[in-house]
């Protein structure tokens, strides 16, 4: 899967287990720095992916991407840049729950 190799790429995580696929969302901006000004229309795919515990990241500074954080579930919504991105996250905390009720109980 593309997007496993991707997540590999941008940061580090080698072993990922697919969770499913949330959604998409489409960004509309100008690209002004390389070369005369031109509008994006940008669509964006987005998957839940498990990362195993104590996972660390790092991020090789390519395409834009130059910071991340682990973040608490209570904090998510507060971290998010776009608006348009509530309904994805609540989609994949939504995922989270529901697997979590299938993993056995010790």
């Amino acid at each position: 899967m593309a997007a496993i190799r991707e997540i590999r790429e941008e940061t580090g995580i080698a072993t990922l287990r697919y969770v499913g696929h949330l959604g998409h969302t489409k960004f509309k901006f100008t690209e002004r720095h390389k070369g005369p000004a031109q509008n994006i229309d940008k669509t964006v795919h987005f998957f839940l992916f498990e990362a195993p515990p104590g996972s660390r990241f790092d991020l090789p500074g390519t395409e834009g991407i130059t910071q991340g954080a682990w973040v608490p579930t209570e904090k998510a919504f507060a971290t998010l840049s776009y608006r348009n991105m509530d309904r994805l996250l609540a989609k994949a905390l939504r995922l989270i729950v529901e697997e979590e009720k299938k993993r056995p109980k010790i």
